[in-house]
């Protein structure tokens, strides 16, 4: 069993596609974490109203599904990814704007959210696959550890980074975007270590 996980874990491979989804998934948690002052200090939700967030991150990752596994064989990997990626830097370009220019209106401020979530749901089902394909025999354990990796950095999230970001609307759009750059430099690096040349 150690030497399984000393395998998966000494794969650069690997710990790159883990922490690709699990920093798209930091990037929109720092909303769930930070719900209470996002939605009631923020932006004067009445606590009542936390559907107003939580609803479009639910419909968000069904269509975001249901896109990945409409475009599964259809488009090549990398391409499905860069099309989330797409829906990824249209949010966080058009959150930072609204942070910075928008009043604070919870309809105007949760739809680039949306827009995210689409697309970080989009990435996610492609680089699991190309990470567990990784480890054909051991699948299970990749998955497990992929699991570890993305809620281990959630946990982080929630009691260290979202308390200091959701005191206002820009950090919280600039903590979004920082995570997505992160990952999408983690993807970058990915796809140069295993050779795969992007079309122009």
């Amino acid at each position: 069993m150690a030497r399984n996980y000393r395998a998966v874990l000494g794969r650069p491979e690997f710990l790159l596609l883990a922490f690709v989804p699990a920093l798209n998934f930091c990037a929109f948690f720092l909303y769930v974490a930070g719900a209470q002052s996002f939605l009631v200090d923020l932006l004067g939700v009445s606590t009542w109203g936390f559907g107003w967030l939580f609803i479009p991150l639910i419909t968000g990752v069904m269509i975001g599904a249901t896109v990945s596994g409409r475009v599964a064989g259809r488009l090549a990997a990398r391409r499905t990814v860069r099309l989330g990626y797409l829906f990824m830097a249209a949010a966080c370009v058009l959150n930072l704007a609204l942070a910075a220019f928008a009043p604070p209106h919870v309809a105007i401020h949760v739809a680039p959210i949306f827009v995210y979530i689409i697309g970080s749901s989009i990435v996610m089902p492609t680089i699991v696959v190309m990470m567990l394909d990784l480890f054909p025999t051991m699948r299970g354990l990749a998955s497990s550890l992929q699991g570890f990796v993305q809620f281990t950095l959630s946990g982080i999230i929630a009691g260290t980074i979202a308390p200091i970001l959701d005191r206002s609307l820009v950090a919280l759009a600039a903590g979004m975007a920082a995570f997505t750059l992160a990952s999408f430099a983690l993807w970058v690096i990915y796809l140069q270590r295993t050779r795969v040349v992007s079309p122009p």
